[in-house]
């Protein structure tokens, strides 16, 4: 496909204006082939006529939103790294609130796309703390696409959709409805979804565990730095940052940092004094 590589900046810049995308941010060549699928799926040649369409058409808007946002998600995805967190990360943060006397788990899964992963760590909570009463999981769970945010809200998926998940899980966590399953209303209310931009958008503190896996990949060196570091500043004393099987930190984060299994990629915050607590109201 030949395009006109003239008009891409412009492109770019309206991708911001008009789709909401902080694509400036997104390393050029990423942002070229993910514009470049639904050029090709419209068989539109150039860069000038894509951004025509793109200013007249909400639909061609949301289209292109949809894969600029990579949504590919799956429940337990790389399980060995939910092994761990089962068997070793849950039951670190549950003695380390037991010391400090607080009994509520602040999870954070930035990235969420359609819910999966959220109600994956709800039910991970629900396996280590068992019977216990005393203790109360809240997990924020954002994203920037509002309609794979709007399935994660409903918490309903498919038989094929649940391929990987354990049978007792499913008889334990999910009810039948017809030919698909839905979250029980529990693990529902653990879970608060909302659309926030990673990039711009206020970060949460105060929290225990930030999982942000294969989300940052595409971003620009710079930006990704500075996310690792804002990652470290919104986790409490102790916490844990769980990144991608293919990512690592980068800039100063890694002098914070320290590391608690490199293999799963995941990483801890030193102990020390709790941070202001800055939740939501509800938490």
């Amino acid at each position: 496909m030949i395009a006109t590589q003239d008009y891409f900046p412009l492109l770019r810049k309206k991708i911001k204006e008009i789709v909401n995308f902080n694509s400036e941010y997104y390393e050029e060549k990423h942002l070229r082939r993910r514009v470049a699928i639904r050029m090709r799926a419209l068989d539109i040649s150039s860069y000038r006529e894509y951004l025509r369409l793109l200013e007249r058409s909400e639909d061609e808007r949301r289209k292109l939103m949809k894969v600029l946002t990579v949504n590919v998600t799956e429940f337990f995805r790389n399980p060995e790294t939910y092994d761990v967190l089962r068997r070793d990360v849950f039951p670190e943060l549950i003695r380390m609130k037991e010391n400090t006397g607080s009994r509520v788990l602040r999870l954070w899964s930035a990235g969420c796309a359609s819910g999966e992963e959220p109600y994956s760590l709800a039910i991970l909570a629900k396996e280590v703390l068992g019977k216990r009463e005393d203790f109360r999981v809240r997990i924020m769970a954002t994203d920037i696409d509002n309609e794979s945010l709007n399935k994660a809200k409903r918490g309903v998926y498919s038989r094929r959709e649940l391929t990987g998940v354990r049978r007792d899980y499913i008889k334990k966590y999910f009810e039948r409805m017809g030919e698909s399953y839905r979250i029980i209303e529990e693990l529902r209310e653990m879970v608060t979804f909302e659309r926030r931009d990673l990039i711009s958008d206020r970060k949460y503190r105060a929290i225990d565990m930030i999982l942000c896996r294969n989300v940052i990949i595409y971003f620009s060196k710079e930006l990704k730095e500075r996310l690792f570091l804002d990652f470290y500043e919104s986790l409490n004393p102790g916490g844990f940052l769980v990144l991608g099987k293919t990512e690592n930190l980068s800039g100063e984060a890694r002098k914070k940092f320290k590391i608690y299994n490199n293999v799963e990629r995941i990483y801890r915050k030193e102990a020390g004094p709790p941070s202001p607590h800055t939740f939501p109201r509800r938490y």
